[in-house]
């Protein structure tokens, strides 16, 4: 057998990937991954959640993109023709898309009625200045009249 022709490189070497082994070893756990459950939405994360998807809604550039309407028709024409799902981006491309996506989360909501969670979300979009009045009358006639 050859002798290595720097031996103190060779110690370090071996001893090094020794370490790493036994390290690595010892991250191991037996035990497997842990199961969180995902956290239940409350009124208040769905009201935030709907502030941040309604920004997502506004276009990068005013007057250098199509309207919301027309984009979320083509995205959408676009998936179906393809057989793809329609993506989150397609699904809550619009403002009426948005409510429609709120409303559906707001009956989901345990140990809140529907109504409650969408006061909350209107009292949110109300207080929110980065929404049009325009769009703040719509929520609240869409969200506002919402009875069990």
């Amino acid at each position: 057998m050859p002798t290595p022709t720097h031996p103190a490189r060779f110690f370090f070497l071996c001893a090094s990937t020794a370490l790493l082994v036994a390290g690595g070893l010892s991250a191991c756990d037996s035990s497997g991954p842990e199961y969180r459950p995902p956290i239940p939405y409350t009124a208040d994360t769905l009201a935030q959640e709907f502030l941040a998807n309604y920004g997502d809604l506004k276009p990068k550039k005013p007057g250098g993109s199509p309207s919301r309407k027309i984009r979320a028709k083509a995205v959408a024409k676009e998936a179906t023709t393809k057989g793809d799902s329609l993506t989150k981006q397609a699904e809550s491309a619009t403002l009426t898309d948005l409510i429609a996506e709120t409303l559906r989360k707001a009956g989901e909501i345990p140990g809140t009625s529907r109504a409650d969670a969408c006061k909350k979300v209107v009292e949110a979009a109300s207080k929110d200045p980065s929404i049009s009045e325009g769009d703040k009358k719509v929520i609240v006639e869409k969200l506002g009249a919402v009875s069990d």
